[in-house]
Order: C-alpha cells, then structure tokens, then sequence
C-alpha cells in the first residue's frame, strides 16, 4: 500500500470511531489525555518539586481521612487590630 493508502484508511477508521463517540466515550478520552499530559509534567519535574507535591498530596488524604469535625485550624497569626 502507497503511504496515500494508508492515509485513507487511517482517516477513514477515525472519522468512524469519533462519529460512534458517546459521552462516556468522550469522557474517557478526556481521562485518557490528561493522564498523558499529567505523566509528560511528571517527567518536567524536578526531584525537589515532585517530592514537594507528594509532601501535599499526603497531608491532604491525612486531613480527608480525618472525621468532621476534628480538623485541626491552624490559629491566626494576626493579631486584631484596635478599633
């Protein structure tokens, strides 16, 4: 097959599954795209910064698995002002 060829058989086999997309469809290649995109930004990261995000990453799950009502707030370092 010429490289014209395959062109149209490729373009062809596109066309078809993008017209049979459903919602579901289309949600899965939105997922299917940031999790590509979310691994080429992994790869841009330095150490210092990946190792950073997890740091926030496990403090948030820590606070999510906390029951409600027992958070800890953090107390406000500034001090009222006089009126």
């Amino acid at each position: 097959m010429t490289e014209d060829q395959i062109q149209k058989i490729t373009q062809s086999l596109a066309n078809a599954t993008f017209r049979s997309l459903n919602i579901d469809g289309l949600v899965h290649a939105a997922k299917f795209y940031c999790i590509h995109e979310a691994h080429q930004k992994y790869n841009e990261l330095d150490d210092k910064t990946r190792l950073n995000l997890l740091s926030e990453i496990e403090e948030q799950e820590k606070a999510a698995q906390e029951p409600a009502g027992k958070t800890k707030k953090k107390a406000s370092k500034k001090k009222a002002q006089p009126a």
